[in-house]
């Protein structure tokens, strides 16, 4: 588990940084401190960590999945702590195609890195094939970001993608996977999926992520006898509906907004359970994988053999989110295996 403060893209004068002590069972004590203790360093980023610095120190999950591994990476927190920044850095959608700059994020990291061993690779007479699917879920609905130019179809039109196991993978149903070739060709499809995912503005962002965002890449490396996949996961954001909720906004509006809180509340907390029950390594113990589209999504990476998850868990150092960030950890705190 790593832990991120926001304080970075809020540019406070005198940020606020986090820091906590672990005891044994979980989370003892933390609070909010000018100072950053030795306690977790390695795990706990600061306003002076930069976008690379995160991930020299998580590139090698992706590496695990180049080799054969099952690898998710996910970005949990409140709205406005940052996550999107996390995962794709400022404008991702603008900026496809072009070099890494400072404030790229780790997904283009990876895909820098990933073609990076492909060329080693190729010199070695290894060839490294990759391919892409992008989706978010939505009220617990999934909805396939790379096929049909359309937003969202009517419910009764939808295409049905149905969630199944396959010889120890997850298999959506209908989800359309584009072979990767080239740098030009992914960032094609992070644009498009990028342009469809479904956002709101709120009170903390002008356009606030409402539904968890999910990039799957299947890495086939022709020198290992299984097939690697690497999962981001942009999560919407954990907070109560009612603190991001748009002053003016019309009472419909409001609906909307609760009702999608309560969507990603529920599915949140039941990631949070599986979690701590894979951490806890209850024996005879039935993993509720089923209870939400988004843990059924992510079976063959939590918990399964020859997978690893890596959890980011962003706070925002201000004292007005004191009680967000303490959940926030909470959470985080049952990732940490014992």
């Amino acid at each position: 588990m790593f832990i991120r403060d926001s304080s970075v893209l809020e540019k406070a004068a005198v940020p606020l940084v986090l820091f906590f002590f672990q005891a044994e069972d979980g989370i003892r004590d933390f609070c909010l401190s000018r100072g950053l203790g030795d306690v977790y360093k390695r795990q706990v980023f600061d306003q002076s960590t930069t976008q690379q610095d995160v991930f020299e120190e998580m590139k090698y999950f992706v590496q695990s999945a180049i080799d054969g591994e099952h690898v998710s990476i996910l970005a949990y927190g409140q709205t406005g702590s940052g996550k999107t920044y996390t995962m794709e850095g400022l404008d991702l959608a603008s900026s496809a195609g072009k070099k890494i700059v400072e404030s790229s994020g780790i997904i283009p990291r990876a895909l820098d890195f990933i073609f990076a061993e492909k060329q080693r690779l190729i010199s070695l007479g290894i060839t490294l094939e990759m391919e892409l699917a992008c989706l978010e879920i939505y009220n617990d609905n999934i909805t396939d970001l790379l096929s049909g130019g359309e937003k969202r179809q009517p419910s009764g039109d939808q295409q049905k993608f149905n969630i199944h196991m396959e010889n120890g993978r997850v298999v959506v149903q209908n989800l359309c996977w584009t072979a990767i070739e080239s740098h030009e060709t992914f960032w094609g499809c992070i644009r498009k999926a990028y342009s469809l995912r479904t956002v709101d503005k709120n009170f903390w962002n002008e356009r606030s992520s409402r539904s968890h965002c999910i990039y799957r890449l299947k890495l086939v490396n022709s020198s290992k006898q299984k097939e690697g996949l690497l999962t981001f996961v942009d999560l919407a954001g954990s907070e109560r509906s009612e603190p991001t909720q748009d002053a003016g906004a019309d009472i419909q509006h409001k609906k909307k907004i609760q009702n999608e809180a309560n969507f990603i509340n529920k599915s949140l907390t039941t990631l949070g359970r599986i979690v701590r029950m894979i951490a806890d390594k209850s024996p005879n113990t039935a993993i509720p994988y089923r209870e939400s589209k988004l843990t059924r999504l992510l079976q063959d990476s939590l918990g399964a053999a020859s997978s690893q998850t890596l959890l980011f868990v962003n706070v925002c150092p201000s004292s007005e989110n004191f009680l967000q960030t303490k959940e926030s950890l909470i959470f985080g705190s049952k990732a940490v295996l014992n």
